[in-house]
């Protein structure tokens, strides 16, 4: 409902988040609901990428066209340390099936962790040139309890000079659908 409100409103573009979609039953009926609806060209999923490659084919069927990926470190002890999940294996699997299934774009978000994956950052952002993946750094907000112990935030402007080593920083401009 909420949806087919916001696209009379001319709202295009839907995102689904929060926890984990993809381990909430029914989830596959629900994700096909958005991309029905008049007005709808844009459905995205932001996962955790665990279930990724064993549902890409169920995904792209309801209607999902974009994949957001968390990712936060490309070494799986690191991930198992982060995340508390040895699936770090299962994860990339997953993000190269949404690719061999044609998603574009497929966004990898990377929370900076001052102490915990700063020395990985290059090596994050190279995936941008190696592949046809965007690789967004997000600031980490501490929120509740966290498994990690992070130093001082990075923030943007450390991130943008730490990466910036690979090259010139472009924006990208947004884009109306």
């Amino acid at each position: 409902r909420i949806v087919r409100v916001g696209a009379r409103l001319g709202i295009a573009k839907v995102r689904v988040t929060g926890g984990e979609p993809l381990v909430r039953k029914g989830v596959y009926g629900f994700l096909s609901e958005p991309s029905r609806v008049p007005g709808i060209r844009d459905l995205s999923l932001t996962t955790n990428g665990v279930l990724l490659k064993e549902n890409i084919e169920d995904i792209k069927s309801a209607g999902v066209t974009r994949i957001n990926v968390s990712l936060d470190t490309l070494k799986p002890e690191r991930y198992r340390d982060i995340t508390g999940m040895d699936a770090f294996a299962q994860v990339w699997e997953g993000i190269r099936a949404a690719e061999a299934l044609g998603f574009n774009p497929i966004k990898l978000n990377v929370v900076a962790l001052n102490g915990v994956n700063d020395d990985e950052l290059v090596d994050l952002a190279r995936l941008s040139l190696q592949y046809p993946f965007h690789v967004r750094f997000i600031e980490f907000m501490p929120i509740g309890q966290s498994r990690i112990e992070a130093g001082p935030p990075l923030l943007v402007p450390e991130i943008q000079e730490r990466i910036g080593v690979l090259g010139t920083l472009v924006p990208v401009p947004r884009t109306e659908m």
